[in-house]
């Protein structure tokens, strides 16, 4: 991270900002002030240079968030204060990576400018835009779609209960019963098993679930078993998702260069 900023703070600037700091002084006692939330801050977007694949190239698993707020301390050291800037990072946990003190005449905050961390997220942006992914899941995307979805199911009676001997589309051919979305698996109770076995309708007796089907809006008995029409929510597919991530990290990297 790059450490030349022009963003000054003078030690005489924080002593007038905190009440507890000048008390502090007059008392000389220690004294530190640390971030409480990271919850609206923005984040540095960063890859880890030890994380790139067989051609050099940026690997998904490289790229960091992390939020860095500046804290401040205040210590005696052989009878003199000296107040601190206390840079503290957030990625799941507090911590200070930074210190540094503070003088009259003012030094260059440790904290990202806002300038370094529009840079992160253009550079976050123009790898979302060439890998068509968002390995730190900034871009609010939607992953799921809303399908009507009818199958039919040929059921068994069993003496170990009912089993699912196929699936199929309306009018297309019968398959394997895992072709079948699993909402609409888990709707009706089915339970996918390791082969040669069928798979088989849990926790219920065969005629217990019939009567459930009988009196469902979305199921219909057949002579042959069941058929289902209902509202589901799928995975979209995933050059779709890639799209929208696309067009979602052009418009953010035009602002970001905007602001540039």
């Amino acid at each position: 991270m790059n450490t030349k900023r022009d963003n000054l703070i003078k030690r005489s600037e924080i002593i007038d900002i905190f009440d507890g700091l000048r008390e502090a002084l007059e008392k000389r006692e220690p004294w530190s002030y640390d971030p409480e939330s990271a919850e609206y801050c923005e984040a540095l977007l960063w890859h880890d240079p030890d994380y790139h694949d067989e051609d050099g190239n940026p690997s998904p698993d490289g790229w960091k968030s992390t939020v860095y707020i500046p804290g401040y301390s205040l210590h005696f050291e052989d009878g003199k204060a000296i107040i601190y800037e206390d840079l503290w990072s957030w990625d799941g946990n507090w911590d200070i990576v930074n210190s540094q003190e503070l003088t009259d005449e003012g030094v260059s905050s440790l904290a990202p400018t806002y300038e370094e961390l529009s840079a992160s997220w253009a550079n976050y942006a123009s790898y979302v835009i060439r890998a068509g992914e968002d390995p730190l899941s900034e871009y609010f995307i939607q992953q799921k779609k809303k399908s009507l979805e009818n199958w039919d199911f040929k059921l068994r009676r069993t003496i170990a209960g009912l089993k699912v001997q196929s699936a199929r589309h309306p009018g297309k051919k019968w398959g394997n019963v895992a072709a079948a979305p699993k909402p609409i698996l888990d709707f009706l109770g089915i339970s996918i098993v390791e082969p040669p076995a069928l798979p088989r309708v849990e926790g219920y007796g065969s005629d217990e679930y019939l009567a459930l089907l009988d009196e469902n809006e979305h199921t219909e008995r057949k002579s042959w078993g069941l058929r289902i029409s209902m509202e589901v929510e799928l995975p979209r597919e995933r050059a779709q998702i890639s799209r929208d991530l696309i067009k979602a990290a052009k418009r953010n990297l035009k602002r970001h260069q905007a602001n540039a």
